[in-house]
């Protein structure tokens, strides 16, 4: 279990798990199923933002197909490794918020 006092919110490790944990959300329980809903919401959201595609590839990179590290995928995305830490922090945060925590 991550240390739930290094993220200012309590909730940001379980989004986090969630996120990571994608691909085996299919044919998940009542909550599993809603944060994959959430998590396609917010794909379609950052679709239609300015960076969006590449935030999108970002945590597909990192978090979901973990082929990539994060410094890795900036140098894929030629962007820096604070701008995809960046990302991946705002996609979570956006996430949560489609889960209504905060």
């Amino acid at each position: 279990m991550p240390n739930r006092k290094r993220y200012k919110k309590y909730w940001y490790p379980s989004v986090l798990d969630m996120i990571k944990n994608y691909k085996k959300l299919e044919s998940g329980a009542e909550m599993q199923q809603r944060f994959k809903q959430a998590i396609d919401v917010t794909f379609e959201k950052l679709k239609n933002s300015p960076d969006g595609i590449d935030i999108v590839k970002a945590v597909h990179m990192v978090y979901i197909d973990d082929t990539y590290g994060i410094t890795g995928a900036a140098d894929q995305l030629h962007v820096s490794r604070a701008t995809v830490q960046r990302w991946l922090s705002r996609f979570v945060y956006a996430v949560g918020k489609e889960m209504k925590y905060e």
